[in-house]
């Protein structure tokens, strides 16, 4: 089966696939087109010159959601909620960000308070209606809608978890009423308690369902006219692929979508090389994705907050992002001190060295005039860079730092790199994580650059450069399975739980997501399933994930879950209590199919120069050193390298500075380790 996987990046757009037929890899890079993607992805595939007609599966990766979420591109989408909990949103959770500012503010609510509409109606925690819905308030209601040419709208009622039918009867007017409306349900999404989560997540899927509708078609219309007649998937927030179809009723499933598909090539990268403990480092234009595989399985969150204080209920791999990368600009704070990030110049104009208007240095341009970027064969040559108009934007900086260029291009690179070790930092030791028992796998285009230095500060003891590392999240992309995930409240003290009534809960969960299976033709045999409770003490507001592995459910299975639940608070807070009662709180199902054959494949990295190495020198720490350079391409597997040396491909440049050293291995991953 051949598979092709697409990832559209803030500033360049990746491609790898694996052609059965002729039992290769392909991958290319090219520049992300931020006004329409859709050009980027089909010049991405015109650059392997791949027969579309030929290819099974594409699998596709996409920052559409993330971008419409972090810029607030999306059209007005109207909440209509119960009466009295207009402002819920708003009013939020009550938590600060930064517990000593006293001048910080929250973020604006995904839906302004003009747009947010309330009607009568009341259900019990229990499912009892207390309070009939006005169904004359929703038809005004309609009608207003309708004036206004809205194309969707959320509906979120407060204790619809428990029984929907309210939720339900406002979007059979609505849809009777109002021309071409989308009407996402809050129940539909998730059957939770907690309001603030599930109606942040309903405005998400309304506001984001035809942006990705409109994104989805055209593309797969381009893929048809180039003779493509496989699946198309799209990657999902939880680590899963799903069809268009679906994508677009739960596009707000999509907003981790580049990253989700980089924590699987990272998981893929520690099963070909026996690492079960990693740490995914991918650093590409605009910013640095950092996740954590433990024994052998990403870690998932199900409280993802696209800005501070305004969570989403629907579980998605855990990934810590900031916005450091090859593109983001160093500057000077009020305070006179050297800054880097979070602004970044993006695919365009980019960085200064890329002669595309960009007048402000990064990253890029700072490790272009310390030598480690060769000008001529950037990208495997594809691209050539201006080094001199990149020294004259640094030089601009020193000056007002009273600093010498070389001395400030390295601080550039000395601040982006604590910057990313500080999101490890988060990702790990606030996790209750020991970022030294884990290997660090730097990929992206910038992070083979950055992974060594990142590492030391770290005291990480191995880093492995895949042999893809430029393409990784790709190649994540052609390795991933269909996935649903659906959940619901169970609260219920332990002691109150029987058995039987838990499996049936779980059974239920079980019949929902094959239904939605069975939309793609997908049988009960075909699929997997993996059974998670929320659990916490009596008296809390978080919950700890603990897996349910027994195959039958009885008094033994409670006492189990509870032993696992004192544990795995332990690990992740430092502490655990016999002391204060366990309840369960909400229960969770994914399930999968496979969909492609999960073996890793080498990339076979060849580019346009030949198999020789030489030497140019390159700043290190304060001076210039002469440093051997490698075309990764000339690399066979058993090789050593020593620091300070550069190894270039077609997509990334490996670092590797004095005093580590790497050997390549049986995959062609370059595994690095460093003396301090």
């Amino acid at each position: 089966m051949s598979t092709i996987a697409v990832d559209v990046g803030g500033t360049h757009t990746d491609l790898y696939g694996w052609l059965s037929d002729e039992q290769k890899a392909v991958h290319g890079k090219v520049p992300t087109t931020s006004d329409d993607p859709t050009v980027g992805v089909m010049n991405a595939l015109g650059s392997v010159d791949v027969d579309l007609s030929t290819v099974d599966t594409f699998m596709h990766g996409s920052t559409i959601a993330t971008n419409a979420v972090i810029e607030g591109e999306y059209a007005v989408t109207p909440l209509i909620t119960t009466k009295g909990f207009r402002d819920l949103i708003e009013i939020g959770r009550y938590h600060r960000e930064e517990l000593y500012n006293p001048y910080q503010s929250k973020p604006d609510p995904l839906t302004d308070r003009s747009h947010r509409y309330t009607v009568t109606e009341r259900i019990d925690d229990s499912g009892e209606v207390t309070e009939p819905l006005d169904e004359q308030a929703v038809r005004d209601l309609a009608d207003e809608l309708q004036h206004n040419d809205v194309k969707s709208v959320a509906v979120g009622f407060v204790n619809s978890y428990a029984n929907p039918e309210h939720e339900q009867r406002v979007k059979e007017i609505l849809t009777e009423t109002v021309d071409d409306l989308y009407v996402a349900l809050s129940s539909e999404l998730s059957r939770k308690l907690g309001s603030i989560a599930r109606f942040n997540s309903t405005i998400m899927n309304a506001a984001l369902e035809p942006i990705m509708a409109d994104y989805l078609d055209e593309l797969d219309g381009k893929l048809v006219d180039d003779g493509f007649s496989g699946s198309f998937y799209v990657i999902r927030s939880d680590g899963g692929v799903a069809g268009t179809a679906q994508t677009k009723r739960r596009a707000e499933s999509t907003i981790l979508s580049g990253p989700a598909a980089g924590v699987r090539g990272s998981q893929a990268i520690g099963e070909a090389v026996g690492q079960s403990d990693v740490i995914g480092m991918d650093i590409g234009g605009t910013s640095t994705d950092v996740s954590l595989v433990e024994d052998g399985e990403p870690l998932v969150t199900t409280e993802y907050e696209v800005k501070f204080d305004i969570p989403l209920v629907k579980p998605m791999l855990d990934v810590t992002t900031i916005g450091s990368g090859g593109g983001s600009i160093a500057w000077i704070d009020d305070g006179g001190s050297l800054r880097v990030g979070p602004q970044s110049a993006g695919a365009d104009p980019g960085p200064v060295c890329y002669d595309m208007g960009g007048t402000e240095p990064t990253i890029t341009d700072a490790h272009l005039i310390l030598g480690r970027l060769d000008p001529d064969t950037y990208l495997g040559g594809t691209q050539t860079l201006n080094e001199e108009a990149a020294h004259d934007s640094i030089a601009e900086l020193a000056g007002k730092l009273e600093m010498d260029v070389l001395e400030a291009a390295e601080g550039i690179l000395e601040i982006a790199n604590e910057n990313m070790a500080a999101a490890v930092r988060e990702t790990t030791i606030e996790r209750g994580q020991d970022p030294r028992d884990y290997s660090l796998v730097g990929f992206g285009g910038c992070g083979p650059m950055h992974a060594g230095e990142v590492a030391r500060s770290l005291d990480v003891s191995s880093v492995i450069i895949p042999s893809a590392s430029g393409v990784l999240s790709a190649v994540g992309g052609t390795v991933m399975d269909i996935q649903y995930n659906d959940d619901k409240t169970f609260y219920t003290p332990v002691e109150a739980v029987d058995p039987s009534e838990l499996e049936s809960e779980f059974q239920d969960l079980e019949r929902e997501i094959l239904a939605r299976f069975s939309e793609g033709g997908a049988t009960p045999e075909e699929i997997s399933f993996e059974r998670t409770a929320e659990m916490r003490y009596v008296g809390q507001t978080y919950e700890v994930d603990v897996p349910v592995t027994d195959e039958s459910l009885d008094a033994g299975t409670i006492e189990r879950l509870v032993e696992k639940f004192h544990e795995q608070h332990e690990q992740e807070y430092g502490i655990s209590s016999d002391q204060f009662p366990v309840t369960f709180v909400n229960l969770r199902v994914a399930g999968s199919k496979q969909t492609v054959d999960h073996g890793f494949r080498n990339a076979e990295m060849s580019g346009g120069h030949d198999d020789s190495s030489g030497t140019r020198d390159v700043y290190f720490n304060g001076e210039w050193q002469e440093t051997s350079i490698y075309y990764r391409a000339g690399l066979e597997p058993g090789m050593n390298l020593d620091g300070p040396s550069i190894v270039e491909d077609d997509h990334s440049t490996i670092t590797l500075n004095p005093g580590m050293n790497a050997s390549v291995d049986e995959h062609e991953n370059i595994i690095i380790s460093s003396s301090n």
